[in-house]
């Protein structure tokens, strides 16, 4: 397992921390969610095998927040 940090833009309440939880929680290859209001982030635990970025961060956008991988 890898931990990814990914940058939420746009959550401003617990029900944002929510909606992002359960876009990423059943995705293929994510083994751990958490999102952290605050620090507007969600902090991946992954299997680096089958887990695919793209289909995360296009998961977060789906919710109507803007995602990128932290470097």
């Amino acid at each position: 397992m890898i931990n990814v940090t990914v940058k939420v833009d746009g959550m401003s309440c617990d029900a944002c921390v929510h909606h992002v939880t359960n876009a990423l929680v059943d995705l293929p290859g994510v083994l751990s969610v958490k999102v952290k209001l605050a620090e507007g982030e969600a902090v991946l635990g992954l299997d680096p095998d089958v887990a695919m970025m793209p289909a995360i961060v296009e998961a977060i956008e789906d919710q109507g927040y803007e995602a990128r991988v932290a470097v």
